[in-house]
């Protein structure tokens, strides 16, 4: 007697039909899977991360994780095989485990995002500092993974709680950030400057000031400089310099010619990509009554990073 291979389908068509026509209530297309914030994403994966039974670097536990891309994985892979002896956590930045973490609202653009970790040390006590961590992540199919993670330095924790509230400057063609007062407004300067050359090294300048800041001069500026630092001297006129490390970057810091300072800070992969912090208030007139805001520019300063 042969077997008909079709009637177990046939079947079980025949149920599946007969609950759709029976019941009462309207059959509803199944609801989409909610995409997780990029904020949410990086918190689910430090959980995990600090959560783990053990050390994600041993075995390589991270090479399975569901937040990471493929390519982050790699590179992660190749900074642990570089350790000779030691070595440290690279998700962390750090060789110890911080008291806390605190995760910024994500700054999103298009497919791309990142989100500042901040790692509480030593909470609670007057040793309480912080370090910085930027997480960028990318949009793929359908979900935010982390794509790269960089190291920032540390800051006091006053300093943190004063610009947690800040707002978020952000140019993603020359790939930089920048936090700046909720109260300050921003605004987009015409670049009209021809050089000899007919092509100006300076590609954008944006100043930040406060609202009610009357002088047509801003008290900072964030000037975007291409080319060799010997090419932008003509725009950057910088009389006496030091070079000095600030969250990490190598930065040159001089005095203008009409007494403003400058901070530069060097792109740490491309050499041709500078960026300037320029505080004018030297050039403006007298700092009195102005502390406040010359606080503000250093705070600016200590924020500024890189993020590609």
């Amino acid at each position: 007697m042969k077997t008909n291979k079709f009637a177990p389908f046939v079947f079980s068509m025949m149920v599946v039909l007969a609950v759709v026509l029976s019941g009462c209530t309207p059959v509803r297309a199944l609801s989409k899977v909610k995409t997780a914030a990029p904020e949410e994403v990086v918190e689910s994966f430090y959980d995990w991360h600090l959560g783990y039974p053990g050390n994600v670097m041993v075995g390589r536990a991270y090479r399975s994780s569901e937040y990471l891309t493929q390519e982050f994985i790699e590179k992660v892979d190749e900074i642990i095989a570089s350790f000779d002896k030691g070595g440290y956590d690279p998700f962390l930045c750090a060789q110890d485990v911080p008291g806390d973490l605190v995760f910024d609202k994500a700054v999103v653009s298009g497919g791309e995002a990142s989100v500042i970790v901040h790692e509480v040390w030593n909470p609670g006590t007057e040793y309480e500092a912080i370090t910085d961590v930027l997480v960028n992540l990318r949009m793929m199919d359908g979900q935010w993974k982390i794509s790269d993670i960089f190291c920032k330095g540390s800051e006091a924790r006053e300093g943190d709680k004063q610009t947690t509230d800040w707002r978020v400057f952000r140019d993603d063609e020359y790939g930089f950030q920048i936090r700046y007062p909720a109260q300050w407004t921003i605004e987009e300067a015409k670049i009209e400057i021809e050089s000899a050359g007919g092509d100006i090294p300076i590609k954008r300048v944006v100043g930040f000031g406060p609202e009610d800041w009357e002088d047509p001069v801003k008290p900072v500026s964030i000037e975007v400089g291409v080319g060799s630092l010997e090419g932008l001297q003509g725009m950057w006129p910088i009389q006496a310099a030091d070079h000095t490390t600030i969250s990490g970057y190598t930065v040159l810091i001089g005095e203008g010619m009409y007494g403003e300072v400058f901070y530069i800070f060097e792109h740490p992969t491309d050499p041709e990509l500078r960026v300037a912090v320029r505080n004018h208030l030297p050039m403006i007139g007298d700092v009195t009554g102005n502390e406040n805001i010359s606080n503000i520019v250093q705070q600016m300063v200590s924020n500024f990073m890189f993020v590609r």
